[in-house]
């Protein structure tokens, strides 16, 4: 199975959606699942997941406009 999850934020700080959604994301890549994790702002500078993919300038970057 394959799970993407996208968040507006992991802050480096360890409580709320910053905490739980990187364990969420290791419990279910632990269990099989392939997990990827997607913040639209900068790379928090603490490790969180492995599969962690940052878009800081936002989801509009990836549709460039002929």
């Amino acid at each position: 199975m394959r799970i993407i999850q996208v968040v507006p934020r992991i802050a480096d700080e360890s409580s709320g959606p910053s905490h739980s959604v990187p364990g969420l994301s290791r419990a279910l890549s632990d269990a099989g699942a392939e997990v990827d994790l997607y913040v639209l702002e900068p790379r928090p500078e603490r490790k969180t997941f492995e599969r962690l993919t940052a878009f800081p300038s936002g989801p509009g970057s990836l549709f460039r406009r002929r």
